[in-house]
């Protein structure tokens, strides 16, 4: 087994993804493009690193247990964060109203917190976002108080059955047909439902199943498939003691072909977003021959201020509804819209920087070794490490 590799240009990709979903959320209502397309992409990308680096540990002992740790101290205490920070704005908005109009406080949560919009009950709304509860079906009028926690929460479930069964199978083929079932399966009930295209992500179908968890589980298996079909093309080259390289011409042509693709597909033709249909294919090949480290595209986005996106495109991603929701409602009425479009950019890269490099990476160690503590043995936690 070859140690780990890290993928430059998949973290320079991943960093145009988040900016381009922030974007996507500040231009409502006069959308341009569709960042729906990019929350696929991540799920392919996420797909494609977690079985990088845990594919070849999850059947061993413990090795599921503590892979879901990481994951829950990965993602959960920015999205509770940011949850936290919105929901605290919004309730400081409604006591000034209550205040400021001379109303009894009920009235000012009521005109802060319409019942009428928040149908599910807006405690319950932010309890279930609080649980990472929210992408998995028990919202049905499909409202967030942090409008992309729905994915973070569909994420994190899809893991949970994704990796659980792989660490239960113990054939390889076996590993692989599963996959392939779940991505088949995945993207025909996306497209045979009668949303038609990937812009769902918290409607419901037969019921119970949650369109947004579909589509986790669809693009992470896909990620994954991905990178055991490269990685066994690399291992089958080494064993045959091949140095003959794809040429790179060829790479780079892929590359640019479906990098080009991908953001003509993005591209709004209409607000349906019929055309995602794509995104899966287009998105997955651009991933696939990324990993092979070589080719235009991958020099492009193995640049510095890619990679650094890339860096903080977790933070920026959850955190960026903070900045759009301030900019939009205090700033945009002032200023109008292009100095608020600088504005609201600015300061949601500098919001996503502060809290990745100041806040999130201590807030990982922290959960982490709580969960560990409380969860796992830590006598094979000692033998582990």
């Amino acid at each position: 087994m070859s140690m780990r590799i890290h993928y430059t240009s998949l973290d320079g990709l991943r960093g145009i993804m988040a900016f381009a979903v922030a974007l996507f959320h500040f231009q409502s209502p006069n959308f341009f493009f569709s960042g729906v397309a990019a929350v696929d992409v991540f799920f392919i990308l996420s797909g494609i690193v977690l079985f990088e680096n845990y594919y070849y540990k999850i059947a061993q002992d413990q090795a599921f247990s503590r892979f879901m740790i990481k994951r829950i101290a990965r993602m959960y205490p920015l999205h509770l964060l940011c949850l936290l920070l919105i929901t605290g704005i919004w309730v400081i908005q409604a006591f000034y109203i209550s205040l400021h109009q001379g109303l009894s406080i009920a009235t000012g949560f009521d005109y802060q917190f319409p019942p009428d919009y928040y149908k599910d009950g807006r405690w319950i709304m932010f309890l279930m976002q609080a649980l990472m509860l929210n992408g998995i079906g028990f919202n049905p009028n499909g409202l967030y108080f942090n409008v992309p926690s729905w994915s973070v929460s569909s994420e994190v479930w899809s893991n949970f059955v994704i990796f659980f069964v792989l660490s239960v199978v113990s054939r390889e083929r076996a590993k692989i047909f599963f996959l392939i079932i779940i991505i088949l399966l995945g993207y025909v009930i996306l497209f045979s439902s009668s949303y038609s295209s990937l812009h769902v992500q918290n409607q419901n179908v037969f019921g119970f199943l949650n369109l947004g968890f579909v589509r986790a589980c669809a693009g992470l298996s896909l990620g994954g498939l991905i990178w055991l079909l490269v990685v066994q093309y690399q291992r089958t080259k080494a064993q045959i003691q091949t140095v003959v390289q794809s040429p790179s011409f060829l790479v780079s042509l892929i590359q640019l072909v479906c990098f080009i693709g991908l953001f003509l597909t993005m591209y709004k033709t209409n607000f349906i977003h019929q055309n995602t249909f794509a995104i899966p294919i287009v998105g997955g090949v651009l991933a696939g021959s990324l990993m092979f480290q070589r080719g235009i595209i991958h020099q492009l986005l193995s640049a510095r201020p890619f990679v650094f996106l890339g860096k903080i495109s977790f933070a920026l991603y959850i955190c960026h509804y903070i900045p759009q929701y301030l900019v939009q409602s205090f700033v945009q009425p002032a200023f109008g819209y292009d100095k608020s479009l600088v504005i609201f950019v600015l300061s949601s890269l500098g919001l996503a920087t502060f809290l990745h490099f100041k806040l999130e990476n201590r807030l990982n160690k922290v959960v982490k070794n709580w969960l560990e503590k409380h969860y796992l043995n830590s006598q094979i936690i000692d033998k582990a490490n």
